[in-house]
């Protein structure tokens, strides 16, 4: 079945990875079985360019079988297949240890869980190539959780790098808009101050002009007044004429 690539959800790195079930792991690997071009151990340019492809339609697939479940990334789903591929070597390991113990009697049964079925069908050619080279086997220790926890971590600690440096851009940011506005505030004021200045200064022009203007006005309506000629005959207020009048008589 031929998904589009861009079905393909992604999943932060922030959220914690779960588990894969035994069920999931069997559709799993029914999904990647199904893709011969990922079976394949070539490693041309070709080659890597299908694989990456398929592998886009594998989690495309995969997380349309779980639509209730959060979506799993390639990466994840590699990892998955790559626990599944070693418990089936390893279970098959156990069983040509098992053979040898018997002395030539019949071999026990395969040690197999059912989820890994699949897989073991779809890897028989390795699993036979192994047998040829039992001499240099050793049980391989499997720890999942461990495994999940390691690369957790490594995720989280890139996420926290990446918030980290975030976290810098966005205080960078903050400080150089602040300063945008403390400059924008200052340039503002400055300008008011000069409106203000201009303002006062016409003003005291406009009343100085206004002053001098009414004083010619007042100048040129009300001329000095000339002085009244003086009345000899008038001392301290008073008229002295008669007194010259006697003063003249024989």
């Amino acid at each position: 079945m031929s998904v589009p690539a861009s079905s393909v959800l992604l999943l932060s790195p922030r959220e914690k990875t779960v588990a894969l079930t035994n069920a999931q792991r069997q559709r799993l690997s029914e999904v990647i079985t199904s893709k011969k071009i990922l079976l394949d151990h070539s490693t041309g340019f070709n080659g890597i360019r299908k694989k990456q492809k398929a592998w886009e339609e594998v989690a495309a697939e995969f997380n349309l079988s779980y639509p209730a479940e959060r979506p799993r990334t390639v990466t994840q789903l590699k990892r998955a297949w790559e626990y599944i591929r070693r418990r089936v070597k390893m279970n098959h390991k156990k069983f040509l240890h098992e053979s040898f113990k018997t002395g030539g009697g019949p071999p026990p049964k395969p040690v197999t869980d059912d989820f890994l079925a699949v897989a073991t069908d779809a890897l028989s050619e390795e699993l036979q190539f192994a047998d040829n080279q039992l001499d240099s086997l050793v049980p391989i220790v499997i720890r999942e959780e461990e495994d999940q926890q390691q690369h957790q971590q490594q995720d989280q600690q890139q996420h926290h790098h990446q918030d980290q440096r975030q976290h810098q851009q966005q205080d960078q940011q903050q400080h150089h808009h602040q300063d945008q506005r403390q400059h924008h505030h200052q340039d503002q004021l400055q300008h008011h101050q000069q409106l203000q200045q201009q303002h006062q200064q016409w003003h005291q022009q406009h009343h100085q002009q206004g002053q001098q203007q009414h004083q010619e006005e007042h100048h040129k309506l009300d001329p000095p007044p000339i002085e009244a000629e003086r009345d000899p005959y008038t001392v301290r207020g008073r008229n002295v004429s008669a007194l010259f009048e006697k003063v003249q008589r024989p």
